[in-house]
């Protein structure tokens, strides 16, 4: 992956050597490019974008490096985008899945790396395929809870016939969703929980 941007800021924040904290008042990005690709193997080559499936994984990291003496905290007030474009490949499907987005839009704010509050989030997204994306919501950095509202209008779906043709004895000529839903993630140790409320509506030619 690389990635290239028209903007980026930093404004406020402080850096204190003695207690180990890095904080952020505000971080822009604005205008640029980001490619991220995903192998045949399934592996992302973003560094630092791994995630397990252990929930408490992160927590229990941060309590860890305290009980080390090296408890580092990084605190970011808000963190905006606009007008970024991201282009994204995979290949884990054999013929490649292609997407390509422009955030007109995307915040967040309250993010504490040793905090319990949720982060809290909203979005726009523009698909050069076709489709728009609003989504808007919070999650814990634990990964152990996250809410969202997301709204779909005429995203298509033809990039996704590779994904498809893995589960289905069919070839999606064309396809559109629209969607209007709520969802809701909760982790345990039994097993994850997850909600999707509303309605949707989809138009999917099969040849």
């Amino acid at each position: 992956a690389w990635m290239r941007f028209g903007v980026a800021a930093v404004e406020g924040g402080a850096f204190d050597l003695a207690a180990r904290r890095v904080g952020i008042g505000r971080a822009l990005l604005k205008g640029g490019d980001v490619k991220v690709n995903r192998s045949e193997g399934g592996a992302l080559d973003l560094p630092g974008l791994v995630t397990g499936d252990d929930p408490g994984r992160v927590r229990r990291d941060v309590a860890q490096a305290q009980d080390k003496g090296a408890p580092w905290t990084f605190d970011v007030d808000a963190a905006e985008a606009e007008g970024v474009r991201v282009a994204y490949s995979d290949r884990s499907f054999g013929e490649p899945v292609r997407y390509t987005v422009t955030l007109r839009q995307a915040r967040a704010t309250g993010f504490r790396s040793a905090g319990t509050d949720p982060v809290r989030f909203s979005t726009s997204i523009a698909v050069e395929e076709g489709g728009m994306l609003a989504a808007s919501g919070s999650f814990r950095i634990s990964g152990e809870e996250a809410d969202a509202s997301v709204k779909l209008d005429r995203f298509n779906l033809k990039p996704l016939q590779p994904v498809l043709a893995r589960r289905l004895q069919a070839s999606l000529g064309s396809g559109e969703l629209s969607a209007d839903v709520k969802i809701a993630y909760r982790a345990a140790k039994a097993a994850p929980l997850l909600r999707v409320s509303g309605s949707s509506g989809e138009r999917m030619p099969w040849v």
